[in-house]
């Protein structure tokens, strides 16, 4: 029997019959698994900025500061401690936080020097949630040379744009 052809064939057929299978579960599985890790990074990244929205609307609401020799390009700065703060957060929650003024200067970032950075008003997380509750975007970061994922949530007081908490992993 095995030296019968017909044996071999569908031997062969039932064996690539499996392969296919199973490569075609392993394939579906994994991209479910990564869209799964995806929609819980996004929230969990949407859960920090909604946590950070109360501490970064007393800081909008407070606003900068006018020093004369000021390296930011509005001639304003921003308290030192809000620079601090979102340090340490971002330390201890392993991501990037960025709070950004309506005008999209940088009022702090937790991986740079926020009086560097350009404006990111035309960031498409940013863009996205001004017109939807959040925004979310997976692109290359210059600043921190890697591939992120970044939610933003835009902050209002009636009408009025008090500014963006945007979070990133």
């Amino acid at each position: 029997m095995l030296q019968s052809r017909f044996f071999w064939k569908l031997y062969f057929t039932f064996a690539g019959l499996v392969l296919l299978t199973t490569a075609g579960t392993g394939f579906l599985v994994h991209q479910q698994s990564q869209a799964s890790l995806h929609r819980d990074l996004e929230l969990k990244l949407l859960n920090l900025a909604h946590a950070l929205s109360p501490f970064a609307e007393d800081i909008y609401l407070k606003g900068p500061s006018p020093e004369q020799g000021d390296d930011s390009p509005s001639g304003y700065r921003w308290p030192k401690e809000v620079q601090e703060l979102v340090v340490k957060i971002a330390q201890d929650t392993d991501t990037r936080i960025t709070f950004v003024a309506p005008n999209g200067e940088i009022v702090a970032d937790s991986h740079s020097d926020p009086y560097t950075m350009e404006n990111h008003s035309n960031r498409p997380e940013i863009v996205a949630a001004l017109t939807s509750p959040h925004g979310v975007s997976r692109r290359f970061s210059k600043t921190v040379r890697h591939d992120m994922l970044y939610v933003a949530l835009v902050l209002r007081e009636n009408a009025d744009i008090l500014g963006t908490v945007r979070v990133a992993i």
